[in-house]
């Protein structure tokens, strides 16, 4: 059988993980192969707490886009967000800010209004929607309330104490008691008209009697319903007697004193309720400080604000992975797998590992030349060096200004430090690094390991770069200058929103 060598192998692994996971980021994730346009529009608030770069855009409960920025704007605060150009935002319609849950997410909400064919332009504004509550305004709208409910409760309780209070009981009694004289007074100044009054009412009921006296048939049928409906009172007298009967006076008992049971239970509640409504007017309790005490409505706001603010730089973090393959002019061959926290726009950190190899002694050979009088000897020295597989660590600290970064720390497990240059909307970098500086455990190249490459952005996830490795490595068993190892490769790269939609495809798939 034929015998791979090790580079055959790395490459044919390389290539395969590249496939691999171009298929995972390409097919897999609904969003690797998207090249929507997205529009920006802006909008003007007076509080945007909660509110950060990359913060959801919602309409109907879909997100359509994200905030891009937020900034001071007039003693106001202005956000800037871009929304997917295929969802049309018609005159007219509204944003508002709102909440999941007490301490969930802030996201912006945009309510679309009737499409009529005219659209809010590219950079448009959209105005906030004036019947926007969000969870601040509903702890000022509370406290607003429980100011109201004290007073009311106040008033109501002055009026109900000794010296005003009963004075205006007094007054009530005396007023009832004037009335019901002055009325025995009409009655008795005008007992004569009272009289007129009864003796009309006596005439009515004589022409009454008398016109059915004339038809005695009427009468009759008046006299037939009147014994009907005492029938039937009878016989629902009768059946409300069986009901209350030996047999059901006991369930009818046991009702009773259940009826009376409940009752003295609603009493016992009431009289609590009574309890606890006093002590929260008296602001006794934790209810009643939040409803009476404004510095504990502060103070809960304060903890809210200071909870997000907290949770901040978690939001803020923002995580790339990056993948790259080289393949060099000498056979060797590297893979790095690196993690890029942003903190920042400007600041970040590199955590990863290489896989590559180190050139290491191999073989020593001395040969050594005596002459015939003893006394000269010549010693030639001959050694021989090969790669060796290793894993190295990256760890390392940027910072950027501008077109320009610089990162330092540990390089393929050696201190260095590396500069940066982006171009064309970072589409195109092109990097300087140096570390494993010489020593004299070191002496396989002058000054330092110095490494030089460009990489290039074509696709949304994958780049190409290629660049000159290793310039001041030294030739086997001399100090002349080895000629430039040249490589290039392939790499990917995606951040933690598409590593979020691969796994969540990857649990539907279960």
């Amino acid at each position: 059988m034929a015998s791979y060598s090790t580079e055959l192998k790395v490459g044919i692994f390389t290539i395969a993980a590249m496939i691999v996971m171009a298929f995972m980021f390409l097919f897999l994730n609904p969003k690797s192969l998207d090249r929507s346009s997205y529009n920006e529009y802006y909008t003007i608030v007076d509080d945007a707490s909660g509110i950060i770069p990359r913060s959801q855009i919602k309409t109907s409960g879909v997100v359509i886009g994200e905030v891009a920025d937020v900034s001071l704007s007039n003693n106001r605060t202005k956000i800037t967000f871009s929304i997917d150009s295929k969802v049309p935002i018609a005159h007219g319609s509204k944003v508002e800010v709102r909440t999941r849950g007490l301490l969930g997410d802030v996201f912006i909400e945009i309510i679309r209004s009737a499409d009529k064919g005219k659209y809010v332009p590219k950079g448009g504004y959209i105005p906030k929607s004036d019947d926007s509550i969000d969870m601040q305004s509903l702890v000022a709208l509370f406290g607003s309330i429980a100011k109201d409910v004290k007073n009311i409760t106040s008033s109501l309780a002055g009026s109900m104490e000794d010296g005003s209070g009963n004075s205006s009981m007094k007054e009530i009694i005396t007023n009832i008691k004037d009335i019901t004289g002055n009325i025995s007074e009409v009655i008795g100044d005008n007992k004569s008209s009272i009289s007129a009054i009864i003796s009309s009412v006596q005439s009515t009921t004589d022409a009454f009697g008398r016109a059915f006296g004339s038809s005695s048939s009427d009468l009759k049928n008046i006299l037939s319903g009147i014994k009907e409906s005492a029938n039937n009172f009878s016989e629902l007298s009768k059946q409300l007697k069986s009901i209350a009967s030996k047999e059901n006076s006991d369930s009818i008992s046991s009702s009773i004193a259940k009826l009376n049971d409940a009752m003295t239970q609603f009493q016992k509640s009431a009289q609590v309720m009574g309890t606890v409504m006093s002590k929260v007017d008296n602001g006794e309790g934790t209810i009643g400080k939040l409803l009476n005490d404004d510095t504990t409505i502060t103070e809960v706001e304060g903890a809210l604000k200071d909870i997000r603010q907290a949770l901040n730089p978690v939001n803020k973090l923002k995580v790339k992975v990056d993948y790259r393959g080289e393949v060099s002019s000498s056979n060797q061959n590297r893979n790095y797998l690196n993690l890029n926290l942003y903190t920042k726009k400007d600041k970040y950190y590199v955590l990863g590992v290489t896989d590559g190899s180190e050139l290491s002694a191999k073989s020593k050979t001395t040969n050594t030349e005596t002459s015939t009088n003893g006394t000269q000897t010549t010693t030639i020295t001959d050694e021989s060096f090969e790669d060796k597989p290793r894993i190295t660590f990256n760890a390392q600290f940027g910072k950027r200004w501008g077109p320009t970064g610089l990162r330092f720390g540990l390089f393929e497990s050696k201190g260095g430090f590396g500069a940066d240059f982006y171009m064309f909307k970072d589409a195109v970098k092109v990097s300087v690094e140096a570390f494993d500086w010489q020593t004299s455990d070191n002496a396989n190249r002058r000054a330092a390991h110095f490494k030089s490459y460009a990489s290039v952005h074509f696709l949304k996830y994958l780049y190409a770069v290629a660049g000159v490795d290793d310039i001041t490595r030294y030739k086997q068993n001399t100090t002349d200058i080895d000629k430039p190892d040249y490589y290039f490769g392939a790499g990917l790269s995606f951040n933690d929103e598409d590593l979020r939609s691969i796994l969540g495809l990857a649990t539907l798939a279960r």
